[in-house]
């Protein structure tokens, strides 16, 4: 899987907050499987901000782009997506 994760570019500090996690449902408990796992790492290029990452099975991954709009603030849209 790969993002696009603007905010990474240029990064000099941990980039671990890019990091690509699993949960077992939208909203639960996210793990990170590289822990137990280190083919499952998150690798960030801060040059173009693509955070890529092996995806080892189809189950728990859901992705989204765009920005979180607080209230009362104007922001662009966005797009999201998941497995089936």
């Amino acid at each position: 899987m790969a993002m696009y994760t603007p905010e990474a570019i240029g990064s000099t500090t941990d980039v671990s907050r890019f990091n690509v996690l699993w949960a077992s449902s939208i909203g639960g408990v996210t793990v990170d499987e590289s822990l137990n796992d280190p083919s499952m790492r998150t690798y960030v290029d801060t040059f173009s901000g693509i955070a890529i990452r092996r995806i080892k099975h189809f189950s728990g991954y859901m992705y989204s782009s765009g920005r979180d709009c607080g209230t009362g603030s104007e922001c662009g849209g966005g797009e999201s997506g998941g497995t089936p």
